[in-house]
């Protein structure tokens, strides 16, 4: 056992210089990369919680912006169908004028042709009344 104290001695005075000399400076060096890793980890958190709210709020504006396309192609939609509505309108308000324009010129042709047909008749009454005036009834037995 006495020759095993010096062997413990200097593994003493080697435990104590490792302690003195290296065991502090890894642990400060492991604490300082801990500390590193740590704050590293929380700046990706803070950096995915940034990155997670501007995806929101991009999408929020895409979605509004999106509404805001809808909007204005269902009121471009909207004239368009106003002025189609207001341009047969005005089509057919421009075919009845032209049918009524039509039907007072064919009524007044026609109250022209049967004025017209009354003089002829008339004309015509009188020329066979006198026709038949003019000519002479002949003898039954005349002619043969």
């Amino acid at each position: 056992m006495l020759g095993a104290i010096p062997t413990i001695i200097l593994f003493a005075i080697t435990f104590a210089a490792y302690r003195m000399i290296v065991h502090g400076a890894l642990m400060r060096t492991l604490a300082e990369r801990r500390a590193r890793t740590q704050g590293a980890m929380e700046q990706a958190q803070r950096d995915i919680a940034s990155a997670e709210a501007k995806t929101s709020e991009y999408e929020r504006q895409l979605r509004e912006a999106r509404a805001q396309v809808y909007q204005q192609q269902e009121a471009l939609r909207r004239k368009w169908n106003d002025q189609r509505a207001r341009l047969m309108q005005e089509s057919r308000n421009e075919a009845e004028g032209r049918v009524k324009a039509a039907r007072e010129m064919m009524t007044a042709e026609v109250e022209r042709a049967k004025a017209e047909i009354q003089q002829s008749s008339e004309a015509l009454a009188q020329q066979v009344v006198r026709s038949v005036l003019k000519t002479q009834p002949q003898p039954l037995g005349a002619g043969r």
